[in-house]
C-alpha cells in the first residue's frame, strides 16, 4: 500500500513492518515533516514490529538534517540493522536486492525494531 508517511491508513498497532523508501533523503522534505513520518510510523507497528528506512539516492541528507540522530534516540524504536530475521524473511537478501551498483556509495537500509 502506498500512503502519505504522515498519515497512515492503518489503526493503532495494527502493522507488522513500515518501509520507507527513499523519503527520509529528499532535501525537499522538511525536518518536521520526516519526524511526523516517524511518529505516524511508530503509532501504527505493532509491538516488535519493524520500521525499516531504505535510502539509495540520496542518504547524506537525512544524517545531515538529523532525522537518523532522532530515529536513534528515539525510546519506542531499537536499532535492529544486525537482526537478519526480518518480519518476512531473511534481511540479508533484501538488503542485496535494494543495495546496487548503481546505487549512491554511502546508500543503507536501516532497521529499526517497536519495543513498546
Amino acid at each position: 500500500i502506498r500512503a502519505k508517511g504522515e498519515n497512515l491508513p492503518f489503526k493503532d498497532y495494527s502493522v507488522a513492518e513500515i518501509i520507507y523508501s527513499n523519503v527520509f533523503g529528499d532535501p525537499g522534505i522538511t525536518f518536521e515533516e520526516k519526524r511526523n513520518m516517524i511518529d505516524e510510523a511508530i503509532r501504527v507497528i505493532r509491538s516488535n514490529g519493524v520500521l525499516k528506512i531504505v535510502e539509495t539516492y540520496t542518504p547524506d541528507v537525512s544524517e545531515i538534517d538529523g532525522t537518523i540522530s532522532y530515529l536513534n534516540s528515539n525510546p519506542f524504536l531499537k536499532v535492529a540493522d544486525n537482526d537478519s530475521k526480518g518480519v518476512f524473511g531473511d534481511e540479508r537478501e533484501f538488503k542485496k536486492m535494494l543495495l546496487t551498483p548503481t546505487s549512491a556509495k554511502d546508500s543503507f537500509v536501516k532497521r529499526f525494531r517497536k519495543v513498546s
